[in-house]
Parts: structure tokens; C-alpha cells; sequence
């Protein structure tokens, strides 16, 4: 069995190699790979010899080594290897709209091009996704559906935990489908023993990755080296100011509408009046 991971940083590559080696236990010819979106989560995983890539920096330089080739690709396509590229940028340019829409639409395709070998080379049964909607993810997610690999998210949990969903409800809003498939009480019964667990002893998590990450975002964050992808997130609200996180009201003219989500076992849980 081939599994692809894709987290962010050095607590997801941890989990990961959790999994695996809960997995080796019972499947002694796995094959484990992690792409991270962090140089912690990448350094995580390459000191303790498993395979892994610091895939933004690997797309970026991909694209300076060859801007002509996909300069010439986006003045002919919005659309590559049947992905759009419109629909993988749009919660980097939501984030904040000083990102550069072109450098995104260049890291995009570079992260196609990369990603697509990978899947044809690698050929994973399993992609197992951080739930987020960040461009490496997107692809990612993509390319899964377009060679019918099994997907799964990683999704956070109320009180510290960690579950596995198909649909990534956390980053996409979605409403999962227990309400209609499962029994009110046996529902209830699952909430209550969830409940009542016994929480996981907690890990004692050192700042020396986390801080590779801070590192590189001051030293390259104002230069072209740095993956557009990367630039101008949440992802370090020290260095950021807060205008991109002012909340936006909307209004329907018709019915109120009122939505809340929140993280439980099963995903969302909502309220419509």
C-alpha cells in the first residue's frame, strides 16, 4: 500500500508517522510519503528518515527555472490537464488580495505538473489531506479525483482531538451526511462515549521547528524566492497587520438565513431558520 500525506507543519508530520507506523503493524509493505507546505513539517519527517518534500519551494523554484514555459501555458489556458486554475487560487487571493493573482496561476501549475508526476510515478492508494483549502491541498485533491485515488482529511475535533473525514467539512463548510443516515440516539450514544473518553496523553511539542518556519519567512518573505502561496496567510499573524480579517457581512433580501458550524466528531452540525 502507497499513502501521500500533505500537512503543514512539524505536529501534522508527527501525526503522519503516527499512522504509519500503526500501519506497518499490519502492512508490511507500506510505502509512506509526506509533502509539507512548512520547512518544520519537511524537516520533521527528513530527520527521521521518511520520505518527504518542501513542496511549495520545490514548485516555486520549478517555476523560476522555467517562468517562459508557463508564462506561454497561462496566456493559453485557465485550464490545465483538465483542472481550472481559477477554482485552486481562490482561497489564497480570499485571504488577502495582495498576493499576486499571476504567481499564483505560475504555482499552480507548477504544482501540477509536480504533483501529476508524482501520482503517475508514485501512484498512491491513499491521499491523506490536512482539511484546508490551500492551493498544495487543491491540487492535491484534484489530481486524487482525476486518478480515483481514495482521499481523506484530517479534521480537528473538539477537546484536542483528531478525526478522519471524506469531504474536508472543516475547510469547506460542507454538512455531513450522519444526520441522515444514523439513528438520533445511536448518535447520542457515540457524542456521550466520545464524551467520557479518556483524553490521550498530550506531547510536549519543541519550538526549534516551528521557529525554522518564522526564520524563513523573515529572511525571504519580501523576496521573489518566497512561494506566493506562502506570502500574505494567517499563517503568521505576528508579521501580518489585521485589515484581511475584518469580517464581511451579507444580506438576503428574501429569508434570513442563519448558519453555524461546529466542530464535533462527525463534522458540522448546523442551524437553518
Amino acid at each position: 500500500m502507497k499513502i501521500l500525506c500533505v500537512g503543514y507543519y512539524d505536529k501534522f508530520s508527527r501525526f503522519f508517522i503516527k499512522i504509519k507506523k500503526e500501519l506497518e503493524k499490519e502492512t508490511p509493505n507500506l510505502e509512506f510519503k509526506i509533502n509539507s507546505v512548512f520547512f518544520s513539517g519537511f524537516f520533521y519527517a527528513f530527520i527521521r528518515n521518511v520520505q518527504s518534500s518542501f513542496l511549495p519551494y520545490k514548485a516555486w523554484i520549478n517555476v523560476l527555472l522555467n517562468k517562459k514555459k508557463y508564462q506561454n501555458i497561462l496566456k493559453k489556458h485557465l485550464v490545465y490537464k483538465n483542472i481550472h486554475l481559477e477554482t485552486l487560487i481562490d482561497f489564497h487571493l480570499s485571504l488577502n488580495t495582495k498576493i499576486s493573482k499571476k504567481y499564483l496561476q505560475l504555482q499552480a501549475l507548477s504544482y501540477i505538473d509536480i504533483l501529476d508526476k508524482e501520482f503517475i510515478n508514485y501512484n498512491p492508494n491513499i491521499a491523506l489531506l490536512i482539511g484546508d483549502s490551500r492551493l498544495a491541498i487543491e491540487v492535491t485533491k484534484a489530481l486524487a479525483k482525476a486518478y480515483n485515488t481514495k482521499v481523506y482529511f484530517i479534521e480537528q475535533g473538539p477537546f484536542n482531538s483528531i478525526f478522519f473525514n471524506l469531504n474536508g467539512v472543516n475547510a469547506n463548510t460542507k454538512i455531513t451526511k450522519v444526520a441522515h443516515t444514523k439513528n438520533k440516539n445511536e448518535v447520542n450514544r457515540q457524542v456521550n462515549e466520545f464524551l467520557n473518553s479518556k483524553s490521550n496523553e498530550t506531547y510536549s511539542r519543541s519550538p526549534i521547528y516551528r521557529g525554522f518556519d518564522y526564520i524563513f519567512d523573515l529572511i525571504f518573505g519580501s523576496t521573489k524566492l518566497y512561494p506566493p502561496d506562502l506570502k500574505h496567510t494567517d499563517t503568521f499573524p505576528i508579521f501580518l497587520n489585521n485589515q484581511h480579517k475584518k469580517r464581511t457581512s451579507i444580506s438576503l433580501k428574501e429569508k434570513n438565513i442563519f448558519f453555524t458550524s461546529v466542530a464535533s466528531p462527525f463534522g458540522c452540525k448546523y442551524d437553518l431558520s
